[in-house]
């Protein structure tokens, strides 16, 4: 088979088996009658009074670096399988057109993307920031640019430091080029960034990072699989297979009268904090609805989204207690059963109280200032 032949064969493969995933989650009838019509309202809207989404005074520099961190998401994918490790490595004509095959395909994904994130901001560009048909798409290209270089970054750097780290300074020389350059030079960058990217991408030494390519493209090729799973509380995930990732602290006991709930609720807190996780999602959430009170003007747009937070919130670490409390850490340390519904309480209302009242203050200084 030809390497064209078998890069779309592996990538009809995928795209069936993805399509599946989704179809067990969302049916097609949710879509249609309810997803449809609340996008179409809601873009309507933004349409017709983009003012009550974003702020006049707000400058470019900071829609445009929303705009870049939407962007930033996404791989460049081979579609490899584990059977193909002896075939590849003795065919490496092959494997270097299914390289430039994958390269090219994450520049056309990268080009979809970002034209779904700009028509998302379409209404604000236009209308606030009268930005022209050309300013438009000198943009595109710029951001496909930055969108391929991150991608390469992510391909070729395992140390997640570095990868971070080259990642922020892309981001942070493109923001500049928005901000200080002229958008006619907007297609040399992207020309320029493109090439680069796709040379540097097509002279990586294969052989030795095979392994890590298929170890990565099998994790993407599951990802959404693995997300079900998380936030899924009726299915039971083994996570023996692979170690959990905690954040290394001290530990100090947080409560001096050392009761069973005390106790308890100590250990609940401590599991929390010192899985990234837990805390990265926590963290996340409350940073995006931290960003959402200030940017957004539309107040009961914010009010939405204050009370969906709380609600989210406290669903979620009611989630969070079933799975630890549901560990096999419990089936050897045994607890009274009637201490956990006070702990459970003291649990939810240790860990939600401070995001809680960080976003309330927040938002009390939006309506006062």
């Amino acid at each position: 088979m030809v390497a064209n032949q078998l890069f779309r064969e592996r990538l009809k493969q995928d795209f069936q088996r993805q399509l599946k995933i989704v179809r067990t989650v969302i049916d097609w009838t949710t879509i249609v009658y309810l997803i449809l019509p609340l996008v179409t309202i809601f873009m309507l809207d933004v349409w017709i009074s983009p003012g009550q989404y974003w702020s006049e005074d707000i400058p470019f520099y900071g829609v445009s670096l929303l705009i870049l961190l939407f962007c930033s998401s996404g791989s460049i994918r081979t579609y490899l399988y584990e059977a193909d490790l002896l075939f590849l490595i003795q065919r490496p004509d092959l494997m270097k057109r299914l390289r430039l095959y994958s390269f090219g395909l994450s520049v056309v994904k990268s080009a979809t993307h970002i034209l779904m994130v700009l028509l998302l901001f379409l209404p604000v560009l236009l209308v606030i920031y009268e930005l022209k048909v050309m300013d438009f798409i000198f943009l595109m290209l710029l951001l496909m640019g930055y969108k391929t270089t991150i991608l390469f970054i992510r391909k070729r750097f395992n140390h997640v430091i570095i990868s971070v780290l080259m990642s922020f300074i892309v981001l942070g020389l493109v923001g500049m080029t928005l901000t200080f350059i002229s958008p006619a030079v907007y297609a040399g960058v992207w020309v320029v960034l493109t090439f680069i990217t796709g040379y540097l991408f097509m002279k990586m030494d294969y052989k030795r990072r095979l392994l890590k390519e298929i170890e990565m493209d099998n994790h993407l090729r599951n990802r959404l699989i693995n997300m079900i799973f998380h936030m899924s509380n009726d299915v039971e995930v083994d996570m023996r297979t692979k170690p959990m990732k905690r954040v290394r602290l001290r530990s100090k006991r947080l409560f001096k009268k050392r009761t069973e709930e005390n106790v308890l609720l100590e250990i609940l807190i401590k599991s929390v904090i010192r899985h990234y996780k837990y805390i990265g999602f926590y963290l996340q959430i409350m940073l995006v609805t931290l960003f959402v009170i200030i940017i957004v003007p539309s107040y009961w747009f914010v009010a939405i989204i204050y009370i969906s937070f709380i609600a989210f919130i406290h669903s979620w670490f009611n989630s969070v207690y079933n799975q630890l409390v549901s560990s096999d850490f419990f089936t050897v340390v045994p607890y009274s059963y009637s201490k956990t519904i006070f702990a459970k309480k003291r649990f939810k209302r240790w860990m939600t109280l401070p995001s809680i009242i960080l976003v309330t203050l927040v938002l009390t200084a939006k309506i006062w200032l």
